[in-house]
C-alpha cells in the first residue's frame, strides 16, 4: 500500500484508488477485530512520521484490504496501526474494503 504525498490516492497490487472515495464508502461498514500481528509486516516496507503517530487518533477504525498474495494490508491508518503496536494492543478495530468499494474507487488516468 502506498500513499501519494500530494494527493488523496493510494496505491494497492499495483492500481490507483481514490481514498477520499473509500472513506465514504465504508463509513457505514462496520468494524471487527483484527490480530495486530496480520499487519505490522507492513512496517518493514513503511516508516511511519513520528508526529503523525503522535498525534494519531485512535477512535477510528483501520481501513484493511486484501493483497494479491491473501495478506491483510492498511488502506488508511499506517500511524494509528503504529501508535497501537506502542501501546502494546494486540488487536484492533478495522473495517474491511472489499473488492467492490476498491473497482468503484479506482483512479483511471486518460
Amino acid at each position: 500500500m502506498t500513499h501519494h504525498f500530494y494527493s488523496d490516492t493510494f496505491s494497492h497490487d499495483g492500481k490507483e484508488y481514490d481514498l477520499t472515495k473509500v472513506r465514504i464508502l465504508t463509513r457505514d461498514e462496520k468494524a471487527f477485530l483484527l490480530p495486530i500481528r496480520d499487519l505490522i509486516w507492513i512496517f518493514k516496507y513503511n516508516k511511519p512520521d513520528e508526529n503523525r503517530v503522535f498525534h494519531a487518533k485512535l477512535r477510528y477504525p483501520l481501513l484493511v484490504a486484501k493483497d494479491k498474495v491473501g495478506r491483510w494490508t492498511v488502506v488508511d491508518g499506517l500511524h494509528r496501526l503504529e501508535r497501537y503496536r506502542r501501546r502494546g494492543i494486540n488487536v484492533i478495530p478495522v473495517k474491511l474494503v472489499n473488492d467492490e468499494i476498491l473497482r468503484l474507487t479506482r483512479v483511471i488516468h486518460k
